[in-house]
């Protein structure tokens, strides 16, 4: 793997966490990314302020200039994430609002609510009821993909946690009403003493999925688990050989599987990216696409570009102004 360009997707002068980008290829030359634009990072040892809001921003010549940012969901006292969650389906661009209140609160409210644009991501509207699959709170975390099981059935990756303060695991919600309604058909779990959190899932071959997932847990080794009956069971997750969190995976079109993610080896901080050539069993050395001197950055979103060419998303480390951008880079893989 090579990196053969860098781009800059979002910045500016105004000291903001620009964060938890999510992309989407609409055609060949044309990209969107959506973004949280805060005055501060969601979590942190500093002070809370709910004034999230999703913005999106285009790139008409496969990612090398990017529009200015509009803001596209804001809702007033609400703190609006979920920008990662951007995803194509067959009816319209979609993603999952993860709206909170932390200003002030000892134990932060949230919620989740779909929207959907009809028109490549300029507008945008609720779509069902808010959804709530766990007794404390709840997380959608698509990576950007719409899989769809045999029985015609949505499936998302979801993680969250049963009681405040309590562990999070990961699972799988299903609707076969394009989002109206969900419901969690499956949890993902591990025999160790580690603490689970979200997982990227892609499709390996008919009714066969595997998911890499976040460890909360240090030293941070990432895991891995598969199911062979469309997300209804999963086989107990498994450590891997690198430390990485937010992980994005994607199946390239030789069939090779790319996974990004946050490097927590303390040696590599940054965002890395390792390949496997047999459907996620073994995997290859890490490649560093973006070097930091802090954990907190990240959260890599994927999307294929021609010619083995991945485009790679991700938030920069804070400077000590508070300030972080949206960079990206195409990475060549051979």
């Amino acid at each position: 793997m090579k990196i053969i360009d860098r781009f800059v997707v979002a910045s500016g002068d105004a000291n903001k966490s620009r964060a938890l980008p999510g992309l989407q290829s609409i055609s060949e030359k044309h990209f969107l990314v959506a973004y949280r634009d805060a005055s501060v990072h969601p979590v942190g040892d500093h002070e809370k302020i709910d004034d999230g809001v999703i913005k999106i921003t285009r790139s008409f010549d496969g990612g090398k200039v990017w529009e200015d940012p509009v803001v596209v969901w804001q809702e007033d006292g609400w703190d609006c994430a979920g920008s990662r969650t951007l995803t194509k389906t067959p009816f319209g661009l979609i993603m999952f609002v993860f709206k909170a209140k932390r200003a002030g609160l000892k134990q932060p409210v949230s919620k989740i609510q779909m929207i959907v644009s009809k028109d490549l991501g300029y507008s945008w509207s609720k779509f069902g009821s808010e959804i709530d699959l766990y007794e404390d709170y709840t997380e959608m975390n698509t990576s950007g993909y719409f899989l769809n099981t045999k029985d015609e059935g949505w499936v998302v990756p979801i993680y969250g946690a049963d009681q405040p303060g309590g562990w999070t695991y990961p699972g799988i919600a299903k609707s076969f009403d394009n989002g109206i309604s969900w419901e969690k058909i499956s949890s993902i779990n591990t025999a160790d003493e580690v603490e689970l959190h979200e997982c990227s899932v892609v499709e390996i071959d008919d009714d066969q999925y595997v998911g890499v997932i976040r460890n909360q847990t240090a030293p941070h080794y990432s895991y891995v688990a598969f199911s062979n009956d469309d997300c209804l069971t999963w086989s107990s997750a498994k450590a891997m050989p690198f430390r990485g969190q937010t992980p994005a995976l994607i199946k390239l079109n030789s069939g090779a599987l790319l996974c990004s993610y946050r490097n927590m080896d303390p040696a590599n901080k940054g965002v890395s990216c390792s390949l496997s050539f047999d459907n996620a069993n073994t995997w290859g050395d890490e490649f560093l696409i973006y070097a930091s001197t802090d954990f907190n950055c990240g959260y890599p979103a994927l999307a294929l570009k021609g010619n083995n060419e991945i485009l790679c998303v991700y938030y920069t480390q804070y400077d000590k102004f508070g300030n972080c951008d949206v960079n990206g880079a195409v990475v060549s893989v051979q």
